[in-house]
């Protein structure tokens, strides 16, 4: 009669093996996860990168239109001394192109013109009796807005400083001249000294 040596048992064979270097498998599976995760959360950030700058596109292309309505009727104020009658919705629309920005600059600048426009809002009763701080709060509205359609023409038009030349541009293209309104350029002058510029983005 034949011996047969007994078969080994493949499975307590496996089950040994598997005990032994479970550590091993198990690290390999949490890393295989772990990659899976970053694959995913960096296709999102791609995608979400994606429909920002899909925004931002969309909301830059009629930035021109909003600006431009707000500089009118900033000139007007100025030149004709009637209220600050802002489009409705302007400082809204411009504020909702901040919120696709992704430059620290541009977004603190979109908001300084939101600032000042609220505050000249607040203060309409005062038109009644013009002053030459009014002048020159229209005048530096007036200077940021430009300053950002600057960036409309060319995106890398930073830094997004706006100097003390921009608002006596925007006093002078409205006919207020040093010898017709010399209280309004000695404000500017005031402001000039103790600021070196207009505006500045800070930094964070």
């Amino acid at each position: 009669m034949m011996y047969c040596p007994d078969l080994p048992d493949w499975w307590e064979i496996f089950s040994d093996w598997l005990n032994r270097w479970q550590t091993l498998a198990a690290g390999i599976l949490a890393i295989s996860g772990g990659l899976a995760v970053v694959c995913q959360t960096t296709q999102a950030k791609k995608e979400g990168d994606a429909r920002l700058a899909r925004e931002h596109r969309a909301q830059k292309a009629i930035l021109p239109l909003i600006l431009s309505d707000i500089v009118l009727a900033c000139r007007a104020s100025l030149r004709d001394h009637i209220v600050f009658n802002l489009p409705q919705n302007s400082a809204e629309r411009l504020f909702e192109f901040s919120k696709s920005a992704t430059d620290n600059g541009l977004t603190q600048l979109v908001h300084e013109i939101c600032k000042r426009i609220q505050v000249r809002l607040a203060r309409q009763t005062e038109m009644m009796d013009i002053g030459s701080e009014i002048y020159i709060e229209f005048a530096e509205i007036v200077a940021l807005c430009e300053r950002l359609l600057l960036y409309c023409n060319d995106e890398k038009a930073a830094p997004y400083e706006v100097g003390w030349d921009a608002v006596i541009n925007a006093l002078q293209i409205v006919g207020l001249r040093r010898n017709t309104h010399p209280e309004v350029f000695a404000r500017w002058q005031q402001s000039k000294d103790a600021h070196d510029v207009c505006w500045r983005p800070k930094n964070d």
